[in-house]
């Protein structure tokens, strides 16, 4: 019983000391902040399991010697941690306000392309002018030609009900007090569900030298009626009828 007693005295201290009467301690994990909740510990020590640390035994106050995290000396690798820990905070504050900025510009340009403008482009030297947004079947109105051709193409991508399709008429397109009638006829549009109308009328037509100068454009075709607003357009119906004008 002795001999059982001596040994399990032995086994309960040797899980403290070792055989040159060190004590084995751990180092008390530091709290994470909230952040690192958030995101994640990032730090090398949080991912290793607690190292012990070796405490001289005798006289006088306990102190460490060899305490070492991952093979480094603790203060080393805390202070390397932390460091660790701020560039990891740091890219990942970058890394967010980057994508609220690619957010914006891309909301902004939806806003942009959703809004419908006057629009003048050039393409195949085929001038352009249109009011609408992005999307064909949002453009009310849209002139084009052939530079230097002498003729505009006049497209309304809508008109109304009690107009039918594939109808010759004589479309009235009114601003201020200038009023020019333009010949074509009417096109099924399918997608509308009313008919579109599609004439033409000279690049010098007084109607295209008033555009700049008043508030907004009436379109009549048949029974239907509708209208676009001049404020915006600058002077980029002068500048069209210009291109499409013979010299």
């Amino acid at each position: 019983m002795g001999w059982a007693l001596g040994q399990k005295r032995t086994l309960l201290g040797a899980g403290r000391r070792s055989a040159k009467c060190q004590e084995r301690h751990y180092i008390p994990q530091q709290p994470a902040p909230l952040f690192d909740h958030l995101v994640g510990d990032v730090s090398v020590g949080a991912l290793a399991a607690p190292t012990p640390c070796a405490q001289v035994c005798g006289p006088g106050p306990a102190r460490f010697t060899s305490c070492s995290l991952g093979g480094r000396p603790a203060l080393h690798q805390m202070s390397l941690t932390a460091w660790e820990r701020n560039v990891m905070k740091i890219s990942l504050l970058a890394l967010l306000g980057l994508f609220v900025v690619v957010d914006a510009s891309a909301l902004l340009r939806a806003e942009e392309s959703e809004k419908r403008t006057w629009r003048l482009t050039v393409e195949q030297n085929e001038p352009r002018l249109e009011y609408g947004t992005d999307n064909p079947e949002d453009t009310p109105i849209a002139f084009s030609c052939k530079a230097r051709g002498g003729f505009v193409d006049v497209w309304i991508n809508e008109t109304g009900k009690g107009v039918k399709a594939n109808r010759s008429m004589v479309a009235e397109l009114t601003a201020g007090r200038t009023t020019s009638k333009v010949r074509g006829k009417t096109l099924t549009n399918e997608e509308a569900g009313s008919p579109s109308f599609q004439g033409a009328l000279p690049a010098k037509d007084p109607l295209l030298a008033v555009l700049s100068k008043e508030r907004t454009l009436v379109l009549v075709v048949g029974p239907s009626r509708d209208q676009v607003p001049l404020q915006e357009i600058g002077d980029k119906a002068d500048r069209f009828s210009r291109l499409c004008q013979k010299r």
